[in-house]
């Protein structure tokens, strides 16, 4: 009741002192009011609704400038006066055509001071409070015959305070409407269509300049959406807090999605790397920008936005030149598809501002050119992948080209070779490189092949070798060795990791030679034995030879003890012997057969060396009858070395009794029976 009645008194007083008033023509549908409009700062927000004290309130006429006050914590007040000159009733819609208001409120007042309207609302409400459906705030004004009427509106917003002030005719407006809806329709409709078709390119080609251009369009889409009002209207009407502060939430996306897609498309990572570590920094200030919009102050995330906004700008302009300068082509379109963007906003700017008169076109360049801009890009951006796409099939048969090449290498200089003399490549290699490490060499021959060879013609001769070794090399490279070389039917392989990786390689050679002799078999030929021998030890390896003619190679006497071991293994009938130091290198020996067969006298050694047999490949059940032997076997080599011949030969009478296909004991048994000894320790 206080609050009717102080209204009804302020009323009848402002009326009594309003000097100008607006005569109505029914003949002019629009009127703008910069320039018939009397405006007070509220500074300290003192007055929430018109009262008494207003009437002495400074009001000052505007001088007709654009109604912008840029950021203010001010509230504001305007008031005009409107009259109706016919014989008829006027009805017109006062506009306010700025919709990013916190809060408007309108107050009408009669020729007597009594109120005729209030209306309470603005963007800090929900959209149903206004009272009319239209992005920005429509308010009807009725006016009698020959009747006057006042308006007081009063603003307050916590972004730029902006109040554009129209009244217009009802059919007027309806035509104006129906354009900038037009326009916006055809321009959402756009962005939503390149939206989809740059997500719809996105999922076909992969490409992730095509994701973050499918965000700036979506930010951009929401933005303008946002500044206009539409997106309150249509999109989130029952939300005031997104709506108040979602405007620097699409601004710092922008930023983020534009200097995305810029580096990615400039490649400035590449070509600009400071330019690019100084533009992910503008990224990460976006991304503050958008969190910082959801919780602290709107005026700090807004004006933070648009600096950020500028900065970006310049940065696609800066980079642009840079990237063309230095030969990237495509920078050129890439900053021509952008300077619509910029043109428009520029023109836009200046017609905001009154330096430019206001038309179709400059009231709508902005949109323009960002769809322009928006149509461009993809455009550009996908022949840039189509580009980099062919680029890449080139480079992609450069490299299966090197890799081929590089295999072919890897035939003649095995890889391992490179890891071993801590080479990168074999461009890097030279003669006279060398190491010398710990290493097991592995020496392999098949038995009697020349008798088998004079059997066959040389192409007969080169298919057997070959599919012979084709079943055995792999067998090496599986358990982490690799061929040296291959000398005739012979291969020499060296495990520099594990000596129990070596062993188990020559065990399965021995098992896949199993299967490979049932097929010769089968095909009317004779079985293939094959002798191994191993050994361990310190090493040279290193690149020998001349300019012209270089190998990788091992020099060593465990090298030749290897070989000295398969000869062994040979005259003994056995499948694989090894080294006392290779047994002594062993890391699980219980998880090998193996037994002591004697001290040797090797060609080359001053000292006889102590010898084992890996028994592992033998048939299971010739295998289980040497595991039983075992004792008995290395007791009675005991006793042959120390020549005590009768209690060796009941020994190996014993074993053979047992085991009658091991040859090992069966030749001892033979050297004990024939009165065999050797003063200097030689064994068979």
């Amino acid at each position: 009741m206080k609050l009717t009645l102080g209204l009804l008194v302020f009323g009848v007083l402002v009326f009594s002192i309003q000097a100008k008033t607006i005569i109505l023509d029914e003949n002019i549908d629009h009127y703008k009011m910069d320039s018939s409009i009397e405006i007070f700062e509220d500074r300290d927000k003192v007055f929430d609704a018109p009262d008494a004290r207003l009437f002495n309130a400074p009001f000052v006429k505007h001088d007709g400038s654009l109604l912008s006050f840029g950021f203010t914590k001010s509230a504001y007040w305007v008031r005009f006066s409107l009259y109706n000159p016919s014989q008829t009733q006027q009805n017109r819609l006062l506009e306010i055509a700025y919709p990013p208001l916190d809060s408007v409120k309108l107050y009408v007042f009669d020729k007597d001071g009594g109120i005729v309207k209030t209306v309470v609302t603005g963007d800090s409400l929900p959209y149903n409070s206004r009272e009319m459906h239209s992005p920005g705030y429509i308010f009807s004004l009725s006016l009698p015959p020959e009747t006057g009427e006042d308006v007081y509106l009063r603003f307050e917003t916590s972004g730029s305070m902006k109040f554009p002030v129209s009244i217009w005719s009802a059919e007027a407006f309806a035509q104006t409407k129906n354009k900038k809806s037009s326009a916006h329709g055809f321009y959402y409709g756009l962005m939503t269509v390149m939206f989809f078709y740059t997500l719809l390119l996105y999922f076909s080609l992969r490409n992730m300049q095509l994701f973050y251009y499918a965000l700036y369009i979506i930010s951009l889409l929401f933005y303008q959406m946002t500044l206009d009002g539409s997106a309150y209207q249509i999109l989130w009407p029952n939300w005031p807090y997104w709506a108040n502060v979602s405007l620097p939430v699409f601004m710092g996306l922008g930023v983020i999605s534009t200097i995305s897609v810029s580096q990615q498309f400039l490649k400035t990572k590449n070509n600009v790397p400071k330019i690019h570590t100084a533009l992910n920094v503008i990224r990460i200030l976006g991304a503050v920008v958008m969190i910082y919009s959801l919780m602290g102050q709107y005026v700090i995330a807004t004006v933070s936005a648009m600096l950020l906004a500028a900065l970006t700008a310049l940065s696609i302009v800066v980079i642009s030149i840079m990237s063309y300068k230095r030969g990237q082509k495509q920078a050129l379109n890439y900053m021509i598809a952008w300077y619509f963007f910029f043109a428009g906003a520029i023109v836009s700017t200046l017609q905001i501002s009154g330096f430019i008169p206001v038309n179709f076109f400059t009231e709508n360049c902005l949109l323009i050119g960002s769809a322009i801009t928006v149509m461009l890009l993809p455009h550009y951006i996908s022949n840039q992948i189509h580009h980099l796409e062919k680029e890449n099939e080139a480079q992609d048969q450069i490299l299966e080209t090197q890799r081929k090449l590089t295999g072919a290498y890897q035939r003649f200089v095995p890889e391992e070779i490179l890891a071993i003399l801590n080479k990168p490549s074999i461009l890097n290699v030279n003669l006279g490189d060398q190491v010398e490490r710990n290493m097991t060499i592995l020496f392999s021959d098949i038995n009697s092949f020349t008798n088998i060879s004079e059997s066959m013609t040389p192409e007969e001769n080169f298919n057997f070798l070959n599919t012979y070794l084709e079943k055995m090399c792999p067998m090496i490279r599986s358990y982490g060795g690799f061929i040296d070389k291959y000398i005739g039917d012979a291969i020499m392989a060296i495990f520099s990791e594990s000596v129990d990786d070596c062993v188990q390689a020559a065990i399965t050679m021995k098992k896949i030679l199993l299967d490979y002799n049932k097929n010769h078999i089968n095909s009317s030929s004779l079985p293939i034995e094959v002798g191994i021998g191993i050994n361990t030890g310190s090493l040279m390896f290193g690149i020998i030879g001349e300019t012209h003619r270089m190998e990788g190679t091992v020099i060593s006497d465990v090298v030749n003890m290897a070989s000295r071991l398969v000869r062994i293994a040979k005259t003994l009938k056995t499948s694989i012997l090894i080294s006392d130091n290779t047994y002594m290198e062993l890391e699980n020996p219980s998880a090998i057969s193996t037994r002591f067969i004697g001290r040797f006298k090797v060609k080359g050694k001053s000292k006889a060396v102590k010898i084992h047999e890996v028994f592992d490949p033998d048939p299971e059940e010739l295998k289980n009858q040497k595991i039983e032997n075992l004792e008995i076997f290395e007791k009675s080599v005991s006793y042959y070395m120390k020549k005590k011949y009768k209690q060796a030969i009941q020994g190996f009478q014993q074993c053979l009794k047992t085991a009658p296909n091991d040859s090992v004991s069966a030749i001892y048994l033979e050297n004990c029976l024939k009165g065999i000894s050797d003063s200097s320790g030689r064994g068979v």
